[in-house]
């Protein structure tokens, strides 16, 4: 059901509907996957981390802007997740860099994580999100 949610996000309005309402899910099911996709994500797999860490008690804003840079998530008012895809290379790495040592400078604290490990070792992912938050990172 996951994986199914997971690339059904990926798929707009009627295709969306149509593709659950084939693989024989419930009015139910077809509910919370809709219900799951954000507009403010910015692909998928945003969609994927934000309701992974719905249990937070913590606000998580997808998509906030910060010193002029979108970020994907921040947590609390200073910790900023970043996922980076396949482009995050050569000069997208370096403007990266530069963002992530801007954030560090003005008191955030930022994780930047690989869609393999979101996808393939999210426990690990999420470990390193709650100890964050439980350390109180996400504050001031």
């Amino acid at each position: 059901m996951a994986d199914l949610e997971h690339s059904v996000r990926r798929v707009g309005g009627v295709a969306r509907m149509t593709t659950l309402q084939s693989a024989g899910h419930s009015r139910h099911h077809l509910r919370r996957a809709l219900d799951a996709a954000t507009p403010y994500s910015d692909s998928g797999l945003e969609t994927l981390l934000r309701t992974r860490l719905r249990w937070l008690d913590v606000r998580i804003l997808a998509q906030a802007w910060i010193e002029g840079h979108r970020v994907d998530f921040l947590i609390g008012e200073r910790l900023v997740v970043q996922i980076d895809g396949g482009h995050h290379v050569g000069g997208q790495r370096v403007a990266d860099n530069a963002h992530d040592a801007a954030l560090l400078v003005r008191g955030y604290q930022v994780i930047r994580v690989g869609y393999r490990q979101v996808v393939e070792d999210w426990p690990a992912v999420q470990e390193v999100i709650t100890r964050a938050v439980a350390q109180g990172l996400h504050r001031r």
